[in-house]
């Protein structure tokens, strides 16, 4: 037990005891604590009852300031940091501020006493300010709660009317009964008014519609609701499904590469006759950001297999492929990934000799996807995994025109050269699992690209070999994918998720030839970069091929 505390002017203490006399907190220093002050307390600083949430009694009067803050902790079991004042109770204009401790998931926890006055005596003054975290809840504050001159705070979501404020006490109060608010209610709209983007605003929809029913949906809805602004706006996010949406754009763009690696490869190999193919293929791309949906990148790795034949003089050509491609997708400010698997069948047919004069060739790509998808959710201390799988399929087809002007011999052949790929995808839908009321499910969308190109080339074809160099300037409509996702929690409401929106401007650079080893074996390689101020690509193929 202390015998007297002196004017505290700086620094933090904590009393877990008790002090007898009057204890008074100065500007710029701190008290904390579940002990007991015998007799008056004074607070020109920070007063912050309880180490996390617990009561400080204080035997005299208590006294704040309009330079004071009182800080109490909030929890979901109705608890809350409390002052017992055995004398009268002066607030002075202090400022009020509200701090989350743990997880909500209670299903009402709004009302909390924080001053306790034993006397009969009215409080005296109000808090001048009151300020939370908590991005959709308004704290209110009444004077005459409990025996009529108690302090009880109370939390009311932003949608829901608020109860009638209290008028201001007389000096000699008739206690009234302290109201109560009203029960909570999901899809008000409360939510929404936080996001600040559209797929913000979609997985806050979803959200703001779970069920009120005492299970996990409910849990999920209590927890975000108690949310501080940045914690809400993560929940929105990581709960989005924004993947689903990333990877139809993404099969797009994959469809677009794979037209064009066969219109490349209608200009790889030399010579007259049937020729076969196998190798390896990579790709790495990239997507940035557009403020919506977040950055993307993908990388992927397979084998290719092919055969073709070369009309007389190789004035025409045709072929077929198919290619087994493995990949993954990261979405790191989402907490997605996936891991794909895809199998591609195409062909490509040219006229001309891809050198002097005319040449034009076209090629047909078809490819199924497989898309093992992993999406980590957060909303506030709920942490969870929800894993679903998504099928794609792409069907893509281009076209390219080119005119060469050659040297005396006919081995070479600059010009202009044009281009244009189409491709069309489908998404099948998915069912997530893992997750509880935060997994999503979508039915069937689709989503088309086309790019237009235009530029110059330069081929060389000789006893060793060839090679074809292109350069184009690449333009299309700056289009995003959709998808349509619903929560378990809520299945009724479906809103749609967004990819980054690219630029279909950019430059494609693209070169391919061949290497001849003897014996009608030759080694072919192809290699092209797209390059857009919002999106990034790089691929190439490695085969080797033996011509009869």
């Amino acid at each position: 037990r202390t015998t007297r505390w002196g004017p505290i002017s700086g620094g933090s203490f904590s009393l877990t005891g008790s002090v007898a006399g009057n204890v008074t907190a100065e500007a710029g220093s701190q008290i904390s604590g579940t002990g007991t002050i015998g007799g008056n307390l004074a607070v020109a600083s920070l007063l912050t009852p309880g180490n996390s949430i617990g009561t400080l009694t204080v035997g005299g009067n208590l006294t704040l300031t309009a330079g004071s803050t009182l800080q109490v902790e909030v929890n979901d079991a109705a608890q809350a940091d409390l002052l017992r004042v055995t004398g009268t109770v002066s607030l002075g204009g202090a400022t009020l501020d509200v701090v989350e401790s743990g997880t909500f998931a209670g299903s009402n926890p709004f009302q909390y006493l924080i001053i306790e006055n034993d006397l009969a005596d009215a409080v005296v003054g109000t808090f001048g300010t009151i300020q939370n975290d908590f991005a959709f809840l308004t704290p209110s504050v009444s004077y005459t709660a409990g025996t009529g001159n108690d302090v009880q705070l109370t939390l009311t979501p932003r949608a829901t009317p608020t109860p009638t404020p209290t008028p201001t006490p007389t000096p000699t109060p008739t206690p009234t009964p302290t109201p109560t608010p009203p029960p909570i209610m999901s899809g008000t709209g409360l939510f929404p008014t936080v996001a600040t983007t559209f797929n913000q605003t979609g997985s806050a929809t979803r959200l703001d519609s779970l069920a009120i029913d005492g299970g996990d949906a409910e849990a999920v809805y209590m927890e975000l609701l108690f949310a501080t602004t940045p914690e809400a706006l993560i929940g929105f996010d990581t709960a989005s499904g924004e993947v689903y949406a990333t990877l139809l754009s993404e099969q797009a763009e994959a469809g677009l590469g794979n037209t064009r690696r066969l219109l490349a490869r209608s200009h790889e190999r030399t010579g007259e006759g049937w020729g076969l193919w196998g190798g390896v293929h990579g790709r790495s791309a990239n997507v940035d950001s557009d403020g919506n949906a977040a950055a993307a990148d993908f990388d992927t790795i397979g084998a290719e297999f092919g055969i073709d034949y070369r009309g007389p003089d190789n004035g025409w050509a045709l072929g077929a492929s198919v290619r087994w491609s493995s990949g993954d997708l990261a979405i790191d400010d989402r907490l997605s990934q996936a891991d794909t698997e895809s199998w591609s069948v195409g062909g490509f047919l040219r006229y001309g000799s891809g050198l002097g004069g005319l040449t034009v060739a076209a090629a047909a790509d078809y490819t199924s996807t497989e898309a093992d998808v992993t999406r980590g959710t957060r909303i506030v201390d709920i942490n969870r995994t929800a894993t679903g799988s998504a099928d794609y399929t792409a069907f893509s087809v281009g076209g390219e025109a080119r005119y060469g002007f050659g040297g005396e011999d006919a081995d070479w052949a600059v010009g202009p050269v044009v281009s244009l790929v189409h491709s069309s995808v489908d998404f099948d839908g998915v069912a997530e699992s893992g997750a509880m009321a935060l997994n999503l499910s979508g039915g069937a969308a689709s989503f088309d690209l086309t790019r237009v190109g235009a530029g110059a080339f330069l081929g060389w074809r000789g006893d060793s070999g060839a090679i074809d160099l292109s350069l184009q300037y690449v333009t299309g409509e700056s289009q995003f994918a959709e998808v349509g996702l619903a929560l378990d929690g809520a299945p009724s409401v479906t809103r749609g998720e967004r990819s980054p929106l690219v630029d279909g401007d950019g430059a494609l650079v693209g070169v391919s030839g061949e290497l001849e080893l003897g014996s009608g074996w030759s080694l072919f390689g192809e290699a092209r970069a797209t390059l857009g101020s919002e999106q990034e690509e790089v691929a190439g193929t490695l085969t080797l091929g033996w011509a009869f």
